[in-house]
């Protein structure tokens, strides 16, 4: 008979394999539309989608145990709210620390991803 613990653990296992593997994509997919904000960066549709990508990479890394991820775009996440709020384009050092951020946030992916 298998134990139920160890099956949950096992089947958590292959799920955090599988988001490690899907990481980088969506860290491609959020830097897709950071370079759409910044092309025009004003408080809308586009800021909307990579505040909600960036939101979902804080959560979803948690959930999975990706703390380094969930730490990067938390930081990440509050950036954005002070931009949304600032009402302005972003200056030269936020650009420079939204870059930052999505290299760090890059290679964490990719290291997961080879980990996995």
């Amino acid at each position: 008979m298998n134990d139920p613990i160890k099956l949950v653990q096992q089947e958590f296992a292959r799920l955090s394999k599988g988001y490690a593997r899907e990481l980088p994509k969506r860290v491609l997919d959020m830097e897709t539309a950071l370079q759409q904000f910044l092309a025009a960066p004003i408080a809308g549709e586009t800021m909307d989608k990579l505040r909600r990508q960036v939101h979902q990479l804080k959560g979803s890394g948690a959930t999975f145990g990706f703390g380094d991820i969930t730490r990067v775009a938390r930081t990440f996440e509050a950036l954005l709210d002070a931009l949304a709020r600032q009402a302005a384009p972003p200056s030269p050092e936020q650009r420079a620390q939204l870059s930052r951020l999505t290299t760090e946030l890059r290679t964490l992916a990719e290291r997961a991803r080879r980990s996995a």
